[in-house]
């Protein structure tokens, strides 16, 4: 019995550290801080000049992440959203339309300055994906992963706007994966759904694009 619980208190801080990884990794690969690292890469790659590619970078950087992130912390504060990874599916549709319409705006505003086909076609694939994301969360009332989604899309477009070369980046979908499913979000079923969802759906429109 002494050895049972020995055994038990030393696995403690071992199932302690990897809740902890599992949380910070949770925080790190939320999709509104994924995007502005990814459209800063895709705007620099495909603009003619850097200070085209940071005006666009900026563009999307507020419309795609920080006007959605302030609703949400908002939300977070008054009490109507639980977390700021809006964890429960019930509470998802408000910020999903507030960022869709963000993208729309945000592609207008691409399109209007001129953006370049391969940038058009990365916000495109976002709206897109997310429009199906929505579908599946509020009509067939699945909570897929949008982590995921957001992870497998952003290495998507990087592999097929950047370099081939970050197709080898799948490789760290499954710790998002247990991650997702170490902090109890999400089943295995919809974290392997949300990373099909992310690397389909952008291929698509990036071969309607042309590219």
């Amino acid at each position: 019995m002494v050895r049972i619980e020995e055994k038990m208190a030393g696995q403690a801080p071992y199932e302690g550290r990897r809740l902890w990884l599992a949380q910070l990794i949770s925080r790190l690969t939320n999709p509104l801080y994924v995007a502005p690292p990814l459209f800063l890469t895709v705007a620099i790659f495909t603009a003619p000049d850097v200070e085209a590619g940071l005006l666009w970078w900026l563009v999307i950087g507020l419309g795609l992440s920080v006007a959605p992130l302030l609703l949400i912390r908002r939300g977070v504060r008054r009490g109507t959203y639980s977390n700021v990874h809006v964890s429960r599916r019930e509470q998802r549709l408000v910020p999903f339309l507030f960022t869709g319409g963000c993208m729309v705006v945000v592609l207008l505003a691409l399109f209007l300055t001129q953006a370049p086909l391969p940038l058009l076609a990365a916000v495109t694939a976002m709206i897109c994906t997310l429009l199906i994301a929505l579908a599946i969360t509020q009509w067939a009332r699945w909570k897929i992963s949008l982590h995921l989604i957001g992870f497998a899309g952003a290495l998507t477009t990087l592999a097929v706007v950047v370099a081939p070369l970050f197709f080898v980046s799948y490789v760290l979908l499954p710790l998002i994966g247990w991650a997702r499913w170490r902090v109890r979000a999400h089943t295995v079923g919809q974290i392997c759904a949300g990373s099909l969802l992310g690397l389909g759906a952008p291929l698509v429109v990036y071969r309607l694009f042309g590219l």
